[in-house]
């Protein structure tokens, strides 16, 4: 059963409580390109990536899901790359 308008609730809400929360964005922007609300999804990862401009690569992911669903596929390769290329980072000085 898709529940994707108490979802979005849910997001909104966590924003309400935390408007710099870039995770709340991510998912909200997710779940908005998923119900057919592009521009809004857009808006939503958008916004969260200028919270955090170094967020976790799935972010990327989200963002080209929604850019490439509105036609706009530029964007979206761009997103996709943007991903591909942070697919491993190291964290420590002992990772390779």
């Amino acid at each position: 059963m898709r529940q994707n308008t108490k979802a979005i609730a849910s997001c909104k809400e966590a924003i309400r409580f935390d408007s710099n929360d870039a995770f709340a964005y991510s998912n909200l922007a997710f779940i908005l390109a998923f119900s057919g609300k592009l521009r809004e999804a857009i808006e939503a990862i958008e916004k969260g990536l200028r919270l955090n401009p170094i967020p976790p690569i799935y972010v990327f992911s989200f963002q080209g899901l929604a850019y490439y669903h509105a036609g706009m596929y530029e964007e979206a390769v761009s997103a996709l790359v943007s991903m591909i290329g942070r697919r491993r980072q190291p964290t420590s000085p002992g990772d390779t």
